[in-house]
């Protein structure tokens, strides 16, 4: 390979990485930031599991939802069930989980599952979820 070439494919690759970054943190601190300043509350379910791709790196997990009869569909990194998920991922599909939005725009989302997610938009565990967390997102 020439030094033009793997010159070209480094300064690609570092561009990939900070588009990567950037829409990682906008979604992770900004997004997440707006969502608190104002947002409401309803429930959704899991449609489709984060699938491992390539070199290991986990695809979204995808969930939908709905707002004054409009659906949503939103994606989520911060879902990594237990292990053997598969023998238990029907249940896991079928349980509606608290989903949290930003009023101004409904689009932008959080699917809450463990304490903390609940602790950061100062809301209370629901008693409902504790059981099914430490079951199946726990890995107790």
């Amino acid at each position: 390979m020439s030094r033009k070439k793997a010159g070209t494919n480094i300064i690609i690759f570092i561009i990939f990485g900070l588009f990567i970054g950037g829409g990682y943190i906008y979604t992770k601190y900004v997004e997440s930031a707006q969502i608190k300043e104002d947002f409401s509350q309803t429930t959704g379910k899991i449609y489709e599991f984060a699938e491992k791709g390539e070199r290991n790196m986990r695809m979204y997990t995808r969930y939908v939802y709905t707002v004054n009869g409009k659906n949503y569909e939103r994606g989520s990194y911060t879902m990594d069930p237990c292990d053997g998920m598969e023998a238990f991922k029907t249940e896991i599909m079928d349980f509606s989980y608290p989903i949290v939005y930003q009023n101004e725009d409904p689009e932008k989302s959080r699917i809450l599952i463990s304490p903390k997610q609940f602790e950061e938009y100062g809301l209370e565990y629901p008693e409902n979820l504790r059981g099914f967390y430490e079951k199946y997102w726990g890995c107790k």
